[in-house]
């Protein structure tokens, strides 16, 4: 057996199956050309569980969001909001606009990006509860739409990727 937790393992015959499906019978109807990706609804169930129950032992008000980036099939976003994630971290209007075709609601999206165009801007201040991550002060003075901005700071430097030094944080350390 390779992996038998998550379902991958070797048969009798020496055939690799994933939670029961023989890999090279799916691999060889798609062809060698294209990638194949398998996933499993009952790991994506089991992940979720696993992880929410680590969450709430450690952290009782802790919330378990999924990074579109990582995977943006919608089949893999709609099965994540069924089982009860908390929302998802989007980089990228197209990202906000597959969560909301999978069912999330705006105040379940956490939109996280270094850049934000006046496009950018305006498809996201249509969407009221969104939640939005700056990094800098241009950032924040174009979220005056607004009502709450999170803040993303790297300890060594700050807001300010110009030195500014009242938006230092020195918090110390080599990182």
């Amino acid at each position: 057996t390779l992996m038998p937790y998550c379902g991958l393992e070797y048969t009798e015959d020496g055939l690799l199956q994933y939670q029961g499906i023989n890999v090279q019978s799916v691999s060889n109807m798609m062809g060698t050309d294209v990638p194949l990706f398998i996933y499993s609804k009952q790991a994506i169930r089991k992940n979720i569980f696993r992880i929410k129950n680590a969450l709430f032992h450690e952290f009782h008000s802790s919330r378990l969001l999924f990074s579109v980036k990582s995977n943006t099939e919608k089949q893999i976003l709609c099965e994540l909001r069924t089982q009860g994630i908390d929302g998802l971290d989007a980089c990228s209007p197209n990202e906000v606009f597959r969560a909301l075709e999978c069912g999330f609601s705006p105040d379940q999206i956490h939109y996280t990006s270094s850049y934000l165009s006046e496009l950018d801007i305006k498809q996201l201040s249509r969407f009221t509860g969104i939640h939005i991550n700056a990094d800098s002060l241009t950032m924040l003075r174009k979220l005056s739409f607004c009502s709450e901005v999170g803040i993303r700071v790297n300890t060594m430097n700050g807001i300010s990727y110009n030195n500014q030094e009242n938006l230092q944080c020195n918090c110390g350390g080599d990182s």
